[in-house]
């Protein structure tokens, strides 16, 4: 799981909220702040807001998670595909999963304005379902349950591969409105399948 890519990569050009044990910082979904952003307040205009609480301090009654994005992406060479699992971890991030919401991602357009990326591209969810939701928690935690999360369906937004981003390490990028961000670092890159995996911290939240 990736914490903080921004002060990672300022000791060595620069780490935004996911050093080499953290992942990239980012002001949104996907935002940078001078070095590699980390994941804070959630997805950009174009990815669905989870509008997680910005207070420090948690409601009256409140237990606080960590919202992360799960990813396994396939590059076949032309188009992207794969799928997030947007959870929520129990006991600041450090318990188990109390919130799964799991949906597809596929590739609309190919992106040439990500410098240095092995790909990028314009991306759209589908398929959206909740697949665990104790406690009610992922309305809460997530910003959907059951009964919303068909809203997910349609929701544009971007993702790309840098594999050796300012001489630090293997990154995943996102457009947040200004431009591709690295948002986290990258678990497990296979050149010969073309998979991807990542875990991006999407910031604490509270359910």
């Amino acid at each position: 799981m990736l914490v903080n890519l921004g002060a990672a990569l300022v000791g060595c050009g620069g780490d935004t909220g996911e050093s080499p044990s953290d992942p990239p910082s980012s002001t949104t979904d996907d935002s940078t702040t001078g070095d590699p952003p980390a994941p804070t307040d959630g997805p950009p205009t174009t990815v669905p807001p989870t509008d997680p609480p910005t207070d420090t301090d948690p409601p009256s009654g409140a237990r606080s998670g960590l919202l992360v994005r799960f990813g396994t992406l396939v590059y076949d060479g032309a188009a992207l595909s794969g799928e997030e699992r947007l959870t929520v971890l129990g006991d600041s991030g450090y318990g188990a999963a109390v919130c799964e919401i799991r949906y597809d991602i596929t590739s609309t357009l190919s992106r040439s304005d990500c410098p240095g990326c092995i790909w990028a591209f314009d991306v759209v969810y589908g398929g959206a379902e909740v697949v665990l939701d104790l406690d009610a928690s992922c309305l809460t935690g997530a910003g959907y349950d059951a009964s919303t999360v068909a809203a997910l369906n349609g929701v544009a937004s971007s993702r790309a591969f840098h594999p050796d981003y300012v001489g630090h390490k293997e990154v995943l990028m996102s457009d947040l409105g200004s431009g591709f961000q690295a948002v986290s670092y990258v678990e497990l890159w296979d050149a010969a399948s073309g998979t991807l995996t990542y875990d991006w911290d999407d910031g604490v939240v509270f359910y």
